[in-house]
């Protein structure tokens, strides 16, 4: 077993968890950590693949990553979230890099499997975030709508991509959308960012165009054009509900 743990976070993923759980199962330690308002069979079919489950109340994934973190035993760990998967070609890289000296923590890129559309290779290198890294010398934000690290010491970039299975249904990409929409817009007002009307409609068309023309994802064919209206429609919500609550702070 390769010396590394493995974090995994998850709410009523029963139907996605064990692929995932599958893609990692050469790591010698596998942390999950369960939304306590789970139902469903997550737990008990993580429980096939580590004794490391604990349940928690949700206030924010990189609380709930941290959470994990702490608990892990190696100094390497790897995060991953339910809806993705380490490819063989990855986990010998993964492997490779845990003799690094150099390197602290390693950007990850991510493959989109949309509606199950495998995503245009070409169209992968835009987004990313820190995946593999040292416990020692990395932690994460706490109370951030998306997950941000502090990192002290240099960052490599991993040249093969976690599988993401960003969207089973447009009814859950809708459902997870408002809900982190109204995390990110609090998180921004808080913070004294302001938005009004003409930024709640032309912020979104800039995402779009960013991502159907910058991105490539044209090259996805409808796939791509969905899937680009869906992240415009993020943005759009996202600005409308920071409007919203700086009505309420007016009146």
């Amino acid at each position: 077993m390769t010396a590394i743990s493995i974090v995994v976070i998850a709410k009523n993923e029963e139907e996605i968890i064990e692929g995932c759980l599958q893609s990692v199962s050469w790591a010698d330690e596998i942390i999950v950590v369960i939304d306590d308002k789970t139902t469903d069979n997550t737990a008990k079919i993580a429980k096939k693949y580590t004794d490391k489950v604990f349940k928690r109340k949700y206030d924010r994934a990189p609380n709930q990553k941290q959470f994990a973190l702490d608990r892990a035993k190696n100094e390497w760990v790897f995060v991953l979230d339910a809806d993705e998967r380490v490819t063989p070609k990855l986990r010998k890289e993964i492997i490779r890099n845990l003799k690094s000296k150099k390197y602290v923590a390693y950007h990850t890129y991510f493959q989109t499997v949309f509606l199950g559309k495998v995503f245009d290779a070409s169209t992968i290198r835009f987004q990313g975030t820190q995946r593999l890294f040292k416990r020692s010398k990395c932690r994460f934000i706490p109370n951030t709508a998306h997950e941000k690290m502090a990192i002290d010491g240099q960052i490599g970039v991993l040249k093969n991509e976690v599988l993401h299975f960003t969207s089973r249904s447009i009814s859950q990409t809708i459902a997870k959308n408002n809900f982190y929409t109204s995390l990110e817009a609090n998180e921004l007002n808080k913070a004294g960012i302001r938005t009004n009307l003409l930024v709640v409609f032309l912020a979104p068309l800039n995402i779009f165009l960013r991502i159907y023309f910058g991105e490539k994802k044209y090259r996805n064919g409808v796939y791509g054009f969905v899937y680009t209206l869906l992240q415009a429609n993020y943005c759009f919500i996202k600005h409308l509900k920071m409007w919203e609550l700086q009505l309420v702070e007016k009146k």
